[in-house]
């Protein structure tokens, strides 16, 4: 007579699991984890890459900038790579006194890869390249500071 299903017969005693068991489990879930790490990297980078949340990105980057810095910042495209590398693209800025500050074809940025920065809510940059761009300086007589003077002190 054999045992139902799920059921151990009487004469087979049960064994405990081993450790071997248990490492593979605990394994496994190891490699689960790791692989929706990969698999969200994956599908971040390319819901970066979509128009719909560059767009969004564009309007949230751009709102940020002209809010904290009390001038007009416009923007016609970002790119954002899959760990260090932000393109700006069209980017112009205005002065304090509404004239042309910066007009860039592109401005890339590239981030130093520190987790504990970006856990601390700062971002660090190795290197700033500007390209196709004028900066239109401008002191006004009897001033001591330049236009793109309010920039620096807020960065």
């Amino acid at each position: 007579m054999t045992a139902p299903s799920g059921q151990n017969p009487s004469n087979t005693p049960l064994q405990p699991p081993g450790r071997f068991s248990v490492f593979r489990r605990v394994w496994r879930r190891v490699e689960n984890g790791v692989f929706l790490f990969f698999f969200l990297l994956i599908v971040l980078y390319f819901l970066l890459q979509s128009p719909f949340v560059q767009n969004w990105l564009i309007g949230k980057a751009t709102a940020f900038l002209s809010e904290e810095l009390q001038t007009t910042v416009r923007l016609d495209k970002i790119d954002v790579g899959l760990f260090d590398n932000v393109i700006l693209e069209g980017l112009y800025v205005e002065d304090l006194n509404k004239d042309t500050l910066l007009i860039a074809r592109e401005l890339r940025a590239s981030l130093e890869t520190n987790f504990f920065s970006i856990l601390n809510n700062r971002l660090n940059f190795d290197e700033i390249t500007l390209s196709g761009a004028q900066l239109r300086l401008k002191r006004p007589a009897g001033q001591a500071e330049n236009n793109l003077q309010f920039i620096l002190d807020y960065f």
